[in-house]
């Protein structure tokens, strides 16, 4: 196969015609599913943290954001490197004959083969650019796992505990003992449990959101970033076998003249396209800021210019090196081991700022609604949150930005900007006035990593819903508006520092009767509180477990309704018919188990 000239017949001369491509284009994108990964905004995140506190300066950083994001781009634009470029989601794994954990477990087999053999090629052809795009890319892969499976779930967070750090290749037991899938793409609809889904349903935590798996998109995007970092540890491994030279010029890689300016073309690309494009609602971190002529707009001014790190993800895809036996029924023989990173568990805590709500309080564009968006630094790193479209008054579940703090830094300075996006066509952002004193637009805090306390333009302790930051402008101040957030700091336990248990619990009582008055067949409803205890033990040794009671998800601040061994009393209400009750029990402390899930019965006899 040519590929240069596949490449030149299939794709770029149809690219140089700008107002041909930008038709293929939305056609193209008005009709496909929502993109199969974690959104953009979180793979240009991810991408940056780990390879920053991994040695990479930041114009390789930013080379393998690009080409990170080119792997989502290719699997939905180009006819020629779709099938490659598809390949490279981790999807598709789901419950077969109860054989799925062996299915992931091929996939990871071939791409560690395969991911080895092209940096080895890179680090033999002295392809320093080349090693980045198999970095870039390869790390979309390993992201979207712990986004698009259910690893979250089989691994999950106790309340007030740290994250979780273990990876497919650190966990203990090994991850066949789990039931791991990943989901069906494209979706079989009909809100499958097994589908990838969308922002509604599925098994994506690919975004903030409202539906059960991205509830927990923070616990996935702390799992793909010590994934990240230990992805990258091995492939410097397998890198230095061939020359322990090459690694450390791909981390000081430098570019200059035209493919400078492209590099920063397509860095911007993957941001503006991701969020204006048509189809899902937009794809930088969840819906709400798709534009079609914003996005008509600015793919006519980039579509033209080719830039070299395009040809070298196509290059890659075409070549098939890293996709060779993804879809295999069989592992692939002797792959090379990644060692369980524990460092990047312990040397990082997270900071965290979540916004829960904006209100205009001006009038921010006069013939619409506002369109805001949040600007942040985290430690010096920028994230931009998705634009919420045409509302003056919004409750994101979406804006949620994460950064990995050395512990070493003691703390990290936080700076927040409010915008109003006027659009790729109608000039610059406005920014939104959230300070009450004069001549101040944002705020701007250091966050002490040790006590979560804020000093600066916010001071306290600001990290739960009843203790937000209420930020408001100051009176008659243009584009003056109100924004509601916290910031906090989570820890990072390190990984299998003791083996996650089991603990059997029950309540009691267990059975709730209802004796209903039913007059010409019609039942009349009752309710009625009842002191229930739930108590827990050891699921091996008997002995008792502290623990919590939850109605819920404690991670999302759902209700607790007491802790084990003492009555709490809650209302059950009467039913049609007979129905379960669930209660979760989680570990205090850090006692390592798993959580469990209760049910009280409650059935109705007629009078």
């Amino acid at each position: 196969m040519n590929i240069q000239k596949l490449l030149t017949k299939n794709f770029y001369a149809a690219r140089r015609s700008a107002p041909v491509a930008v038709l293929g284009v939305l056609a193209l994108l008005t009709g496909v599913q929502p993109s199969h990964a974690f959104d953009t905004g979180p793979h240009h995140d991810l991408t940056r943290d780990a390879l920053d506190r991994e040695g990479f300066g930041n114009t390789a950083i930013k080379i393998a954001q690009v080409d990170n994001w080119y792997t989502d781009y290719l699997s939905d634009i180009h006819p020629g490197v779709q099938d490659f470029a598809r390949q490279l989601h981790f999807d598709n794994t789901p419950t077969i004959h109860n054989s799925s954990s062996s299915q992931v477990n091929n996939y990871w087999s071939h791409l560690t083969t395969n991911t080895k053999t092209a940096i080895q090629q890179a680090a033999l052809q002295h392809d320093t650019l080349k090693g980045l795009t198999v970095l870039g890319v390869s790390l979309h892969t390993v992201q979207d796992f712990y986004s698009h499976s259910n690893w979250v779930e089989a691994h999950p967070k106790a309340p007030h505990a740290a994250f979780r750090t273990e990876t497919w290749f650190n966990s203990q037991p090994a991850p066949l003992y789990f039931d791991i899938h990943t989901g069906h793409y494209p979706n079989f609809g009909g809100y499958n449990s097994l589908d990838h889904g969308d922002d509604t349903y599925g098994i994506n935590h690919d975004a903030p959101g409202a539906s059960p798996s991205r509830r927990h998109y923070s616990e996935a995007y702390v799992y793909a970033y010590v994934g990240s970092r230990e992805w990258t540890h091995a492939m410097k491994t397998w890198s230095d076998q061939i020359d322990p030279t090459f690694w450390g010029k791909m981390q000081q890689f430098a570019v200059s003249g035209k493919n400078s300016t492209d590099l920063d073309w397509d860095l911007n690309a993957s941001y503006r396209a991701s969020e204006w494009l048509p189809s899902g609602g937009g794809h930088w971190k969840g819906p709400g800021s798709s534009s079609i002529p914003d996005f008509a707009g600015f793919m006519a001014s980039w579509l033209p210019n080719i830039s070299i790190y395009d040809i070298k993800v196509q290059q890659l895809l075409l070549s098939g090196v890293l996709t060779n036996g993804l879809t295999s029924n069989s592992p692939a023989a002797n792959p090379p081991a990644v060692s369980g990173y524990a460092t990047a568990a312990w040397d990082v805590q997270s900071v965290s700022v979540k916004t829960i709500g904006v209100h205009s309080l001006s009038s921010l564009d006069w013939n619409s609604q506002a369109d805001f968006y949040a600007q942040l630094t985290i430690a010096g790193q920028p994230f931009y949150e998705a634009t919420q479209d045409n509302f003056d008054t919004i409750y994101p579940n979406n804006w949620i930005s994460m950064k990995f703090v050395p512990w070493s830094s003691k703390g990290a300075h936080v700076t927040y900007i409010l915008k109003d996006e006027d659009g790729g066509l109608n000039g610059g952002d406005d920014t939104c006035d959230i300070n009450p004193a004069p001549y101040d637009y944002g705020f701007a805090c250091d966050i002490d990593l040790l006590s979560g306390l804020l000093t600066g333009d916010v001071t306290g302790l600001h990290d739960t819903l009843a203790t937000s930051i209420l930020r408001t402008g100051q009176p008659g101040a243009t584009n003056r508006a109100q924004a509601k957030m916290t910031v906090k700091v989570d820890r990072l336990q390190l990984a299998n520092a003791s083996f996650y248990k089991t603990m059997t619990a029950y309540a009691n009582p267990n059975t709730i009767h209802f004796q209903l008055l039913r007059i010409n067949g019609v039942a009349f409803p009752q309710a009625k509180a009842v002191q229930v205890t739930v108590h827990a033990v050891d699921s091996k040794t008997g002995l008792p477990i502290q623990g919590e009671v939850f109605m819920g998800d404690p991670s999302h601040d759902d209700v607790q309704l007491g802790v084990t061994d003492q009555p709490f009393s809650y209302i059950f209400p009467s039913g049609s018919k007979s129905y379960d009750v669930p209660f979760t029990v989680w570990a205090t402390g850090n006692q390592h188990y798993n959580p469990v899930t209760v049910h009280v019965t409650v059935s109705d006899t007629y009078l």
